[in-house]
């Protein structure tokens, strides 16, 4: 019986602090989207979008990296990655001061993709910059032309595009 007793105050003792890591690790994931998400609310709204449609104006000037991940083979989609490639200086600053995980220019829209890989789950937000006069979709207006995108979002279109 006593020895019952041990096993089972060890299993309770063991599953009390699985419980209490992963509620602190679930906390923590949190806070780092939260900041992450902060960071996006809090940038220059107005000169992020002139910047991006900049970007899109001149996109021929822009090399897509081939080693890509998600990389199609679709000439009109321009993906930079920071990890595989520097990015250019033509990068504008507003977007390299949001340390994108990625960017991806296609003929409609820029995606600032902002990811934050928690200990639990991995997080897919952005910003996505759309050229003037297109239908606009994304979870949060930011201004005209500029959304905040949470990644879930049920618009089919946008989830097909990035």
């Amino acid at each position: 019986m006593k020895t019952l007793f041990i096993i089972i105050a060890a299993v309770v003792a063991l599953l009390t602090g699985a419980f209490v890591w992963l509620s602190s690790t679930i906390k923590t994931d949190e806070a780092g989207i939260r900041k992450r998400i902060a960071e996006f609310d809090n940038c220059d709204h107005q000169k992020l979008l002139i910047d991006c449609r900049q970007m899109l104006s001149n996109r021929l000037c822009y090399t897509s990296e081939p080693s890509y991940k998600f990389n199609t083979l679709d000439p009109n989609i321009i993906t930079l990655d920071p990890k595989i490639a520097q990015f250019g200086t033509n990068v504008p600053d507003t977007v390299r001061s949001l340390q994108p995980e990625f960017v991806i220019i296609r003929t409609d829209s820029v995606l600032i993709a902002g990811h934050y890989h928690g200990h639990i789950r991995s997080t897919r937000i952005g910003i996505i910059a759309w050229a003037p006069e297109m239908t606009e979709t994304g979870t949060r207006k930011y201004i005209n032309g500029l959304w905040y995108w949470n990644g879930t979002e049920s618009q089919q279109s946008t989830k097909e595009n990035y």
